[in-house]
């Protein structure tokens, strides 16, 4: 047993100290940063600067506080917490809450779930009546007005999330806010209202394709296609409930405007990722 013991350890440190010479002889000629790394680290840190104030980021990383809360003051202190989270760890300050959909009415969670996405069920729900869609507005105004809200900021800058224990936003919560907004819309167009429609899905394509455009991750930037996807998707059911003649007036003028490089471009979010990667590897 003594000698099975011994050739065991003898084994296992042979096989340590292979190991380390391998690594030693690997990384004894480094190689500088190649060009590439070089430029993507360049994209990274000349990315727009945008104050706290102004940056949709800071409030959607805030977006599950609770309804009376401070939004932008539950971001700043999220993304501080998010920043020490590699050395000090710790729980979530502003963990995602989804408690407010256990008070909807029955008739309002089954509209809500009927249009998770624009499709033949969701037209039916909707054109069941309008009442449903007032009761939701109503008694989820709070979520509508913080939506707004962040449609407002006219900055997009994410701090890339180097723990990969870190959380990412509550896009559900900030979805159900988009699809609030859409069904606003979708009763001003029972009262011919295209003006108030053409503002509500301009307002929302213009913000969703600023983050489409400024997306640091692969996520952001698939987040963004779903939430526009959902504008174009929504949108149609909306003007089509419009008189024919009050179509063309109610289209957002933002449907039109091509896709920018920008907007198209993987370049930002790719260096985003790489950057993450990177970190993490070190």
């Amino acid at each position: 047993m003594l000698k099975w013991l011994g050739w065991l350890l003898g084994g296992t440190l042979a096989f340590l100290t292979v190991a380390y010479l391998a690594l030693l002889l690997i990384n004894w000629r480094d190689k500088p940063p190649s060009e590439s790394a070089l430029r993507l680290a360049a994209v990274y840190r000349n990315r727009p600067a945008v104050s706290d104030t102004d940056n949709a980021w800071v409030y959607v990383m805030g977006f599950a506080a609770a309804p009376d809360a401070d939004v932008r003051e539950a971001g700043v202190r999220r993304i501080d917490w998010l920043r020490k989270l590699p050395d000090q760890g710790g729980d979530d300050p502003v963990p995602d809450n989804q408690s407010y959909k256990t008070n909807r009415l029955p008739a309002v969670k089954n509209l809500s779930d009927a249009c998770r996405q624009v499709s033949s069920e969701c037209t039916v729900a909707l054109a069941e009546g309008d009442e449903v869609t007032r009761e939701w507005l109503r008694s989820e105004q709070w979520l509508l007005d913080r939506y707004h809200t962040l449609l407002r900021h006219p900055g997009w800058l994410e701090t890339v999330p180097f723990d990969v224990r870190g959380p990412l936003p509550s896009y559900a919560l900030v979805f159900d806010g988009q699809k609030l907004l859409l069904s606003k819309a979708y009763l001003l167009a029972g009262h011919r209202d295209a003006a108030g429609i053409r503002e509500l899905l301009g307002t929302d394509m213009k913000f969703w394709r600023h983050v489409l455009a400024s997306s640091d991750i692969l996520i952001t930037k698939m987040i963004a296609v779903a939430a526009l996807n959902r504008n174009f998707g929504f949108g149609n059911l909306v003007l089509r409930r419009l008189p024919a003649e009050l179509q063309s007036e109610g289209m957002p003028q933002e449907w039109t405007v091509q896709l920018t490089d920008a907007e198209r471009s993987f370049l930002r979010c790719f260096t985003g990722e790489w950057i993450f990667g990177d970190t993490f590897i070190r």
